[in-house]
């Protein structure tokens, strides 16, 4: 029997112009229930010299097996070419993608972990939102992909399907493409 406090889960943050969140994600971070084992964090541009020191700061009360990976990227990729290029740095299976300006509960990571367990037949897993009747012409019925609230993060299950992000020029939220491609 497994339980979703074996499970070892790595969180991607792509940041771009995002020192003024880093509060935001690590406190996303340091609150959940279930402890992660891996964080990814890129540098994607337009971050302060001294972004990678803030965060290490903010963190450094994570215990020592948890393994922190901060890479900067040379230009502004966007969230799926940062992905797509360092995926290879990913040391679990299962992988939170997580936006800066997030809001995740304490039992966020918990939630999803036991979703994924009680039916692990999906890759892609989402946290269900009722959306505005506005917004349902634009996202999927009941659920929300853009970054103004909880819903942004997605657990992928990278035994299921070795997930590349398509690449487009759309001026529309990435992960919004990619679940409704």
């Amino acid at each position: 029997y497994f339980s979703y406090m074996s499970l070892k889960y790595t969180i991607f943050i792509p940041a771009y112009n995002a020192d003024k969140y880093i509060d935001n994600f690590c406190n996303n971070i340091l609150i959940q229930t279930n402890k992660l084992n891996q964080i990814v964090i890129i540098d994607d541009t337009m971050n302060s010299e001294f972004f990678f020191d803030k965060i290490k700061n903010k963190l450094n009360s994570i215990k020592s097996n948890t393994c922190i990976t901060l890479i900067k990227n040379s230009s502004n990729l966007k969230p799926p070419k940062s992905w797509n290029r360092n995926k290879v740095f990913f040391k679990n299976y299962l992988i939170f993608r997580m936006d800066v300006d997030d809001i995740w509960y304490p039992n966020h990571a918990e939630k999803m972990l036991e979703s994924y367990l009680s039916d692990k037949k999906s890759a892609i897993y989402v946290q269900k939102n009722q959306c505005s009747f506005f917004k349902k012409f634009f996202y999927n019925y009941k659920f929300i992909f853009t970054n103004q609230a909880l819903h942004s993060s997605c657990l992928f299950d990278l035994q299921k399907l070795d997930i590349n992000y398509p690449i487009t020029d759309f001026p529309l939220d990435d992960l919004y493409v990619y679940i409704k491609i």
